[in-house]
């Protein structure tokens, strides 16, 4: 795997590449760039700049591209290039109505196989989440790293249930369909302080508590109840901002 060798035109992580499995390290890459924002939708991927920021001909950035567009991630349009995709409205809808189901029956799963060490883990993450929440008594740029760093602390809570699920192809999955949707979105929505506790604190703890409990039924109903409310949020923050118009 190639090393980055620094930062190039200010974004960093795109160094160049060393000669082996250049298309995937690019779409790693740019995937990675994506979904972080460093090309925020409708941004005009040129396919000379990413060859010379990448070090390589145009073969292995062309077919990159293509990987990308397949994953919903850029929109290939002939004799245009490739621009970073807009997802719309039903775009987010639909991704949080399968997140939804999809980690609830994680969530379901992990209830039978938890043992003490996954309930510990779970109360480690969720400490970090209750501090982490708590120093959002206000969103603005200032806020921005506490945000960042609330929405990878919710993360952590998810892929702990994740792991205890024991069904691989479902995490997988749920992977899949969390790459589709980018996150910067979700971090500008969970910053908006108006059900901050409710949605960071109350409901991962009440999806702890049926873990506890081994309420399979409780945990699933619970962690698909979040997810839609996340969904619900990230759609209203979007709307707010006129995103679609």
């Amino acid at each position: 795997m190639a090393q980055d060798v620094g930062t190039h035109g200010g974004r960093p992580g795109l160094g160049s590449l060393a000669p082996s499995s250049l298309t995937d390290e690019i779409v790693l890459r740019l995937e990675k760039a994506i979904l972080e924002g460093v090309y925020p939708p409708g941004t005009h991927l040129l396919q000379d700049e990413l060859c010379e920021r990448f070090g390589v001909s145009r073969t292995p950035v062309r077919q990159a591209l293509r990987d990308l567009q397949a994953r919903n991630l850029v929109v290939l349009v002939p004799n245009r290039g490739a621009t970073v995709r807009v997802p719309s409205r039903r775009d987010a809808q639909e991704v949080y109505a399968v997140r939804a189901e999809l980690e609830g029956y994680a969530a379901e799963l992990a209830a039978a196989r938890a043992d003490s060490r996954v309930e510990l883990e779970l109360a480690g993450v969720e400490a970090r989440v209750v501090h982490l929440a708590s120093r959002l008594q206000r969103f603005d740029e200032l806020a921005l790293p506490a945000v960042v760093e609330l929405q990878l602390a919710a993360g952590d809570f998810h892929k702990v249930l994740q792991r205890a699920c024991g069904n691989e192809r479902l995490v997988s999955t749920i992977q899949h369909v969390e790459r589709s949707f980018p996150m910067e979105y979700v971090s500008l929505a969970i910053g908006n302080n108006d059900d901050n506790q409710l949605l960071n604190v109350d409901e991962h703890q009440a999806i702890s508590r049926a873990i506890t409990r081994r309420d399979g039924n409780g945990a699933r109903l619970a962690m698909k109840s979040h997810v839609l409310h996340l969904g619900e949020k990230v759609v209203r923050y979007l709307e707010d901002h006129r995103f679609w118009e």
